[in-house]
């Protein structure tokens, strides 16, 4: 990653963005978040139900202080990094990494999907991609806390294949996986992809078989449109483009739709160094 010089804005990695297909078939924009996310999360905060919060933050949090969303929206890139889910313009999960001081290969992940978007597998492949970032950063291991009840948290670190650790201490239970790639996590990948694959064509076909909608003169179906926008693939990390500094970065209604192909771990790159 390209580091922006002292005192200027941190560089937008835009090649981060891209589009994920879902485990129900539906399809989701994926990208890192922006020192304007600050209304969006407050929002998604805003829709959650008091359990998820609780997950979240450990604590019932009606309203997240002001200080507080700008240091989850407002990130370097490096040390510190979030991706965010977006549905038509809408941010409805955020996964991040924040790394510590005394241990720079180590970093501390943590994650929230909106109620009404958990079970799609949003969390999964949010975190797959934050793996491929954190990679690329010089971070080689991710550890979380979370709640004996948090079973939907437990499940998304196993689910994604990587070989995850753990121990209760202090009422929580303290999480630990290594990012370095593996046959077990390309298998996960793989097949996330393909349920991901079958549903979405299981979508569209169901939408082929929709009545047909009366136009004159040359009548066509309804989900012809449709159908033809919809074209989801498993998604990876799109080809760099030209970095972009924050104070330049994408509206949401001008962000580039990145074209997706399909990764594995082993694609993952290289540890840097740490600094």
């Amino acid at each position: 990653m390209t580091l922006a010089e002292p005192g200027t804005p941190p560089i937008y990695p835009s090649q981060w963005e891209c589009d994920v297909v879902l485990t129900d078939g539906g399809t989701a924009h994926i990208r890192p978040i922006r020192p304007d996310d600050i209304e969006q999360l407050r929002a998604l905060h805003g829709r959650l139900s008091p359990q998820s919060i609780y997950f979240r933050f450990f604590s019932p949090i009606p309203k997240v202080p002001e200080a507080q969303l700008h240091r989850l929206a407002e990130v370097d890139y490096r040390e510190r990094f979030a991706l965010v889910a977006e549905l038509d313009g809408q941010v409805v999960a955020v996964v991040r990494y924040d790394s510590g001081r005394s241990d720079p290969t180590a970093a501390e992940v943590a994650f929230v999907v909106e109620d009404g978007q958990q079970r799609r597998g949003l969390a999964t492949v949010m975190l797959e991609h934050l793996a491929a970032v954190a990679r690329s950063n010089g971070i080689e291991r991710f550890d979380a806390e979370t709640l004996p009840d948090n079973r939907a948290m437990m499940d998304v670190f196993r689910h994604a294949g990587f070989d995850v650790t753990s121990h209760f201490d202090a009422g929580v239970i303290d999480v630990s996986f290594p990012l370095a790639p593996s046959d077990m996590l390309d298998e996960h990948i793989e097949e996330r992809e393909r349920r991901a694959v079958v549903a979405s064509i299981s979508r569209i076909l169901r939408l082929s078989s929709a009545p047909v909608a009366p136009r004159a003169p040359s009548a066509t179906s309804w989900c012809t449109t449709s159908c033809a926008a919809a074209s989801p693939v498993p998604c990876c990390p799109s080809t760099p483009s030209p970095s972009r500094s924050a104070a330049s970065m994408p509206t949401r209604a001008s962000a580039t739709r990145r074209p997706a192909q399909t990764w594995r771990s082993s694609q993952f790159p290289p540890p840097r160094s740490p600094r």
